[in-house]
C-alpha cells in the first residue's frame, strides 16, 4: 500500500483503505456492527454499575465508534451496510434505541458517519480533519430526518435546532473520545503501512 505525506497536517495518508478485498470488508463491517451492538450494552452495564443510569451510552456514543472506524479502514461501502445495520441490529436485539422513532432517526445518522469517514479516509486532509466533518455530516443527517418525522407525525412544534443541541451537547464526552481514538488508531495504522513498505 502506498502513502503520501499529508503537508497540511504533516502526516501520512492512505492512498488506499487498508481493507481492500470484498470479503475482507463484508467481515470488518460484521465486527463492526457486532461492535456497536455490544458497546453500547457494555457502557448501560457499567452505567448501572456506577449508579449512573442508562444515560451513559447518551454521553459515550459507544455505538458510533467501530461504525467509524470501519469506515476509515475498510472504505464508504462497509461504513455505509454497518452505520444502517448496528441500530436495526441493536433495537432487534436488545430493544435500544427505544422507540420507532429513535431507531428512525438515528438509522441515516449513524450510517453517515460510516459513509462519511469511508468517503474521507484516503483525502489529503488531517485525521481530525476527517473525523470532525464526518460527525458534522452525521448531525446535519439527524437533524433532517428529526424535521421530517416531526412533520410526517404532526409535531411541528419539536425544537429540532434545540433538540440537536441538547443531544450534542450531552454527547460530548463521545465525541472527543472519537477526536483522539480514531485520529490516533489512524496513526498507528499508517506509520504500520509505511514500516511495512519499507520491509
Amino acid at each position: 500500500m502506498q502513502l503520501s505525506s499529508n503537508g497540511l497536517a504533516g502526516e501520512a495518508t492512505l492512498s488506499a483503505t487498508v481493507v481492500r478485498t470484498p470479503s475482507a470488508r463484508a467481515l470488518a463491517a460484521g465486527v463492526a456492527v457486532a461492535a456497536a451492538v455490544a458497546l453500547p450494552q457494555a457502557a448501560h452495564v457499567l452505567g448501572a454499575a456506577l449508579g449512573l443510569g442508562p444515560a451513559v451510552g447518551q454521553v459515550l456514543l459507544p455505538m458510533f465508534l467501530p461504525v467509524m472506524a470501519v469506515g476509515l479502514l475498510a472504505g464508504p461501502a462497509s461504513g455505509l451496510v454497518a452505520g444502517a445495520l448496528a441500530p436495526l441490529v441493536s433495537f432487534a436485539l436488545t430493544g435500544m434505541p427505544a422507540g420507532p422513532l429513535s431507531l428512525l432517526a438515528m438509522v441515516p445518522e449513524v450510517a453517515t458517519f460510516g459513509l462519511a469517514c469511508g468517503l474521507l479516509a484516503t483525502k489529503r486532509l488531517p485525521w481530525i480533519a476527517k473525523v470532525l466533518v464526518s460527525e458534522a455530516a452525521g448531525i446535519v443527517v439527524y437533524a433532517v430526518v428529526l424535521a421530517l418525522l416531526a412533520a410526517l407525525t404532526g409535531s411541528a412544534g419539536v425544537d429540532v435546532f434545540g433538540t440537536v443541541l441538547s443531544v450534542a451537547r450531552t454527547g460530548l464526552p463521545g465525541l472527543v473520545i472519537q477526536w483522539v481514538s480514531l485520529p490516533l488508531m489512524m496513526r498507528v495504522v499508517t506509520r504500520a503501512e509505511l514500516h511495512h513498505g519499507r520491509d
